[in-house]
């Protein structure tokens, strides 16, 4: 079960995301590589969270193999 602390974790992430996103496109910096950052900072939390967690089956799943 998710508890509310998950949930404002992963808020969190995508705050950063959120934040490095407007620094690369400040900076032309291609937009896709925020989706990397937001799934391996999922992954990390994730990974964290669960030790049977795995890691790169999630990426996988997200697209960034």
């Amino acid at each position: 079960m998710l508890t509310k602390q998950t949930f404002k974790a992963i808020a969190e992430i995508i705050k950063e995301a959120r934040s490095e996103q407007l620094y690369r496109e400040n900076n032309n910096i291609p937009s896709d590589l925020i989706v990397n950052y937001i799934a391996n900072d999922l992954a990390d939390f994730f990974a964290k969270e669960n030790p049977q967690f795995d890691r790169d089956k999630f990426i996988a799943a997200c697209g960034i193999a």
